[in-house]
């Protein structure tokens, strides 16, 4: 139920301009999320999720676990506060930035908060004794908080200290092996954004301090963006301008086109680029002890939340991607006292009911009956639920109709209940 929702809404008063306010340094997904209740700041770079966000991000968690069980990825849960010992051992604690959180214990000893988990994992795996390859390729993951200690956070769930992230790591007996992995997660991660219905451009990317044979980008194209990315005008293939390539490696061509995008995922098929150092072996077909061949994967889920936002939403009205509205459907019963009430009242709870049946707890109910419905179907709307019902003056008539507001497409359709029941039964099944 709406009344007893935590929601807390963030509205200006209306005789402020965007020059008294920070509104202007605000991308349109930080605005509409802060301003609808779905996250709060609690410090620079740094939100709270609030019920309405925390739905759509478990709806995308529940995606991407779907997605990589398909392909037998397997879920752990690893630590947030690493040895620092580990880093030291693969040589990335000498070359990474300030932007890793760097801590020590209480007795001296040099520790990490999560940004990323390659050693974590990789040391996992070599603590295991010598593997055999009969038993690969390993594919492990996790979805969980990461940390970094951004200079200059900026536009929200983009570029923050804290971020939710699903990172995968693959274990392979040879390069050919570890490539075929690396093939499929990168379908998976296609999967998803297709799933999401989100134009996403796959980029060759430059592995950076995470090293390794060859890396990928994923990107949605968004002004508020941070990479500059070329576009093969022949073959449509991408790389990062961090590359500083002259020709696409596909096709020879020196056409390109200049786009800026939001990076969403990052892949690396990283060989033995961790596992040799770390003494992470397994015995091969000849009995022998060779380095296990390695490729990371991440998922900013965070990330894919504001972005998709920036990508589809209006100035004033979330748009979410279908799949990740916090819920499907809101029911907006009648106004306390009007016409309509006694029989709108019964009648909203019976649809609750009978579309709770079809979505699961996927419906909300405004009962906010002290309001008007055209109130509360603006607060609707701007939340970005894709379907409202209204329950309101068309109740009265015989038979009894209700509105239905697609709020994508800006139409509204009339049904009676057990047409609306069909609608979304045909809904559900597609």
């Amino acid at each position: 139920r709406y009344s007893k929702l935590f929601q807390p809404t963030n509205i200006a008063p209306k005789t402020l301009s965007e020059s008294d306010t920070k509104l202007s340094l605000m991308s349109k997904s930080q605005k509409l999320l802060i301003d609808m209740g779905i996250i709060r700041q609690s410090s620079m770079g740094i939100y709270h999720l609030l019920p309405l966000g925390v739905r759509s991000m478990n709806k995308l968690k529940t995606m991407v676990q779907k997605y990589l069980t398909q392909i037998e990825a397997q879920e752990v849960k690893m630590p947030i506060i690493i040895d620092g010992t580990l880093w030291k051992k693969s040589g990335r604690w000498g070359i990474t930035g300030a932007e890793v959180f760097k801590i020590r214990d209480r007795h001296e000893n040099d520790c990490i908060l999560s940004p990323t988990n390659e050693e974590s994992v990789t040391e996992l795996m070599a603590g295991l004794g010598q593997l055999s390859y009969r038993q690969l390729p390993f594919l492990l993951y996790q979805v969980t908080s990461k940390f970094r200690d951004e200079i200059k956070p900026r536009c929200g769930l983009i570029r923050t200290k804290e971020f939710e992230m699903m990172d995968a790591y693959s274990f392979d007996e040879s390069i050919d092996t570890a490539q075929n992995t690396y093939e499929r997660v990168s379908m998976v991660f296609e999967n998803i954004f297709n799933h999401l219905e989100l134009p996403f451009i796959k980029v060759l990317a430059d592995p950076g301090d995470m090293g390794g044979e060859i890396s990928h980008e994923y990107h949605l194209v968004s002004d508020v963006g941070e990479d500059k990315l070329k576009i093969c005008e022949i073959c449509n293939q991408g790389a990062n301008i961090e590359l500083n390539s002259n020709s696409c490696p596909s096709c020879g061509s020196t056409s390109f086109r200049q786009v800026t995008g939001i990076e969403v995922g990052h892949t690396f098929l990283l060989g033995t680029r961790y596992t040799l150092p770390l003494e992470c072996k397994f015995t091969n077909s000849e009995g022998k002890a060779q380095p296990l061949i390695m490729a990371s994967y991440g998922l900013g889920l965070t990330r894919i939340l504001a972005a998709s936002l920036e990508l589809l939403s209006t100035d004033d009205e979330i748009i979410w991607p279908a799949a990740l509205a916090p819920f499907s459907v809101c029911i907006i019963s009648p106004k306390d006292g009007s016409k309509e009430w006694d029989v709108g009242s019964v009648l909203s709870w019976d649809i609750c009911k009978a579309l709770e049946q079809i979505l699961p707890d996927d419906v909300i109910l405004d009962d906010r009956c002290n309001q008007t419905i055209g109130k509360r179907l603006r607060h609707a709307r701007r939340t970005g639920y894709p379907y409202v019902v209204c329950v309101g003056k068309g109740v009265v008539g015989s038979p009894p109709l209700l509105e239905l507001v697609c709020t994508v497409t800006n139409t509204i359709e009339h049904f009676t209940l057990p047409d609306l029941i069909k609608f979304f039964e045909d809904f559900q099944r597609h």
